[in-house]
């Protein structure tokens, strides 16, 4: 009977799943428990915000040094870490966290935990999947991002609002734990260090901002959706599990881009185009929902699949945008997306206080249509021997 790692150490798609998750359960967990964190810790909308951000403060500063750093350390230390990290996150929000003030100076240790584990996620992809199966390798890794809200949706109905809240991070400090003890050994080669000091290009500069747009209204829309049902009579369980079905629905378009990627070997972009799309559309029928609850249904299914189902393709088309090693240019747009959700979180609470979430939600739809924009641009400057020089190098790390 194989063991635990070694399992993992034969699938490196579901190690880079596992890892994924373990990195992102603590913000998750916290976003399901919204209304309930404001109400015991006495706090509002733009604080809630302000938690939400750190932690994606801390990803995005992390994110883009860290790049080189897990290309040159490799793929089980990058898990180690990130594991570890995520069990001190959910041990001391579990232990003491009892003010937004200490609940964002945790998530933000869990920023750091989320940054290990992606970028050691995506490299293992990169590096140990075949570059024919690597968009539904990126996809399934990707999907680990809603399938972290999906656990949430579904734990904390069932144990939040019966019992502490502290519960819930303390399952997940178990968790990380046992990953953190197991961690999967791939053979490891450092990039030469002139691949790491490569040039950035126009691509991936774009790519970088595309990120930054989309990935903060994303993160906005799925971090306010809980609070945004309640605002117009949904029950409290009812709008964490809205959660949990925006979320499987993203995780299927993630797996579906990524497939599509690969049946048609081409650098990804239309399927980046047509997620960043149906995100704008999703954000628009949101804005226009008002308090017609099958509405607002219709438009999270959609807008979870558009807002939250292009990261895996986006990660597809990096790798054959530039020659920079897998985590060194994933670091990069990483870092942009994450810097999106640092601004993003806090405006969109401001903007649903202050004017209303249909307010929000329109904002959001504009702001992708720009970044659906940009990536169109930008991608006009790849070449295809850019393109073939990553495939090659990736598949060489």
């Amino acid at each position: 009977m194989l063991s635990p790692r070694r399992v993992l150490e034969q699938q490196p798609v579901a190690a880079a799943v596992a890892y994924t998750v373990v990195g992102i359960l603590p913000v998750y967990f916290t976003t399901a428990q919204a209304v309930r964190l404001q109400e015991e810790l006495a706090f509002g909308r733009f604080e809630f915000g302000f938690v939400v951000a750190s932690f994606y403060l801390v990803s995005s500063i992390a994110s883009r040094g860290l790049g080189p750093t897990i290309d040159r350390i490799g793929i089980t230390r990058g898990f180690r870490i990130g594991a570890l990290l995520s069990l001190i996150s959910s041990g001391a929000i579990a232990a003491a966290g009892n003010s937004w003030q200490l609940m964002a100076v945790f998530l933000g240790i869990a920023g750091l935990s989320n940054a290990f584990t992606q970028l050691a996620s995506n490299r293992a992809v990169a590096t140990e999947v075949g570059g024919r199966r690597q968009g539904l390798g990126f996809g399934l890794k990707q999907a680990a991002v809603p399938m972290g809200a999906l656990v949430a949706g579904l734990v904390v109905p069932w144990v939040g609002f019966e019992v502490s809240r502290r519960w819930v991070y303390v399952g997940a400090a178990i968790v990380a734990g046992g990953f953190a003890a197991l961690p999967p050994h791939y053979p490891h080669a450092a990039p030469e260090p002139a691949r790491l000091a490569g040039r950035r290009t126009i691509p991936l500069i774009g790519l970088t901002i595309t990120a930054a747009l989309a990935g903060g209204l994303g993160n906005s829309m799925a971090s306010f959706v809980v609070d945004a049902a309640q605002s117009i009579e949904f029950s409290a369980g009812t709008a964490a599990r809205l959660l949990s079905v925006g979320s499987f629905t993203a995780i299927a378009m993630r797996v579906f881009l990524g497939w599509s990627a690969d049946r048609r070997q081409r650098r990804g972009v239309a399927e980046l185009a047509s997620s960043l799309a149906l995100s704008a559309v999703g954000f628009f029928v949101l804005a226009l929902a008002g308090s017609n609850q099958t509405l607002f249904v219709i438009g999270v299914v959609v807008c979870f699949a558009g807002a939250w189902g292009w990261p895996g393709v986006m990660y597809y088309v990096v790798t054959r945008s530039t020659a920079l090693p897998a985590a060194t240019a994933v670091g990069s747009v990483l870092a942009g997306g994450y810097l999106g959700a640092v601004v993003a979180p806090p405006v969109f609470g401001v903007l649903a206080d202050e004017v209303s979430y249909s307010a929000a939600f329109a904002m959001g739809g504009s702001l992708t249509a720009v970044a659906l924009g940009v990536a169109l641009y930008t991608q006009r400057f790849v070449t295809p021997a850019e393109a073939a020089a990553e495939v090659r190098a990736t598949n060489r790390s």
